[in-house]
């Protein structure tokens, strides 16, 4: 396919985050520069890296501005992804907005696979599907999300799968909602029920658009932080009937996921999930998280 070129195409944010992935941040911007759309503009925000980052920025600086509409490059102190995110959606000029973090790759098709699926003005963002990767590159599965349009309740029971690598946003709407929280770790979870709960709907579609690179790191403690981030946007929800049922589900998840290495947090959050929805007890995820932590 050729680059599109027709002056009507929308303007399109490409915004990669970087910090501390000399390793893979060629190869992200590389994917950018091979989209096959052609209006685009791209922002890199290195968020205070301590490895050679710099340098691999700067390697490509002229292939970057011969490519793109506009092309900007930001050092900063270290502020953390959500706020590096709002410094780039403060700077972007597009119509759409789309991250990928430094480690992750872009199919050259991303753009124009995805753009033409914002059919309404209640379509705040559109998303596909991802092939993950590992540290060196090997494809290890692939995630294709149900095609659909979701609205708020979707997005918190998870029926709808929505992947930050792979989405477009529309600009505009994510400035109507002042863009991400920065208390939050879940940055994009806690984004995307936002939006939808404005009434805008999330748009999935079946192209797989992105490598997203998994990396080996401490289950525990990330289970922990990420169960800690959900309570917290739950409590940003209340009230909603679905909010304790959707507590409860990902403290009996939490708790399956740290049995083996904390037994006494994971039985901790299977008394909160039971307190928090009673019923919630004779389900599946109950069943997981219990028969876990009393496994020896």
């Amino acid at each position: 396919m050729e680059q599109s070129t027709s002056p009507d195409t929308p303007l399109v944010s490409c915004i990669i985050p970087s910090y501390n992935h000399e390793k893979y941040l060629g190869n992200c911007i590389r994917s950018l520069i091979s989209q096959r759309y052609n209006n685009l503009e791209l922002l890199i925000i290195d968020d205070g890296s301590t490895d050679q980052s710099r340098a691999v920025i700067e390697k490509y600086r002229s292939d970057c501005e011969a490519r793109f509409n506009r092309f900007e490059v930001i050092y900063q102190k270290n502020k953390g992804l959500p706020a590096t995110l709002n410094v780039a959606l403060a700077w972007a000029h597009g119509e759409y907005f789309s991250t990928i973090a430094s480690d992750d790759v872009a199919f050259s098709d991303k753009i124009s696979n995805l753009l033409p699926y914002f059919t309404s003005e209640k379509i705040a963002a559109v998303t596909g599907g991802y092939i993950e990767i590992n540290d060196d590159g090997k494809e290890i599965r692939k995630f294709v999300p149900p095609m659909g349009l979701w609205n708020f309740e979707d997005v918190l029971q998870k029926k709808a799968k929505i992947y930050a690598p792979t989405a477009i946003i529309k600009t505009s709407i994510l400035r109507s909602i002042d863009g991400y929280w920065t208390d939050i770790p879940i940055e994009d979870r806690a984004m995307w029920l936002r939006l939808t709960h404005l009434g805008y709907l999330i748009c999935s579609t079946s192209n797989v658009v992105a490598y997203y690179r998994r990396h080996s790191n401490n289950l525990s403690q990330d289970t922990i932080k990420m169960t800690e981030g959900r309570m917290r946007i739950y409590d940003r929800f209340e009230p909603h009937p679905l909010i304790s049922r959707m507590r409860a589900k990902d403290l009996y998840g939490a708790a399956k996921d740290i049995a083996t290495s904390d037994k006494s947090l994971a039985r901790s959050y299977l008394i909160q999930a039971i307190l928090i929805n009673p019923l919630s007890l004779f389900t599946s995820a109950a069943l997981q998280g219990i028969v876990h932590s009393i496994r020896k």
